[in-house]
């Protein structure tokens, strides 16, 4: 196993989207956004021990981040978390436990979320090189 963790570093646009799209894609640091993820969920994995959602996620990843960057706004929007949880789960660092989360003030179920074993291998990784 590879000491580095394997992330894609391009976002994509879809063949129909306008222009900015892609504009838009190319500024996106899929890399870092990913990482944010991985630590996000796995802090919040070990201060509840249960499963989460993705705006819970988004929400953490953007604490994570702006605590990382000061100067810089970091936002973790719904967009954000739709491309990135689904990218992680295809390559093994996160699983959809079940649809049973919910947000106040809706009815609509949320997949909740936890890291794979390797995902945790990954985050421990990450979190030790943050330390260096």
């Amino acid at each position: 196993m590879s000491s580095q963790p394997s992330f894609d570093e391009i976002a994509h646009a879809r063949a129909g989207d306008p222009e900015t799209s892609f504009i838009a894609a190319e500024s996106v640091d899929v890399k870092a956004n990913r990482r944010l993820v991985v630590l996000a969920l796995h802090s919040l994995l070990q201060s509840s021990g249960e499963p989460q959602i993705a705006p819970d996620i988004s929400k953490k990843a953007e604490e994570l981040g702006n605590a990382e960057h000061p100067n810089k706004k970091i936002r973790y929007g719904d967009s954000t978390m739709r491309s990135r949880l689904p990218e992680l789960k295809r390559k093994g660092y996160v699983e959809v436990v079940d649809r049973d989360g919910r947000v106040k003030d809706s009815s609509r179920p949320f997949s909740r979320y936890r890291l794979t074993q390797q995902g945790v291998r990954l985050a421990e990784q990450l979190r030790r090189k943050d330390m260096e």
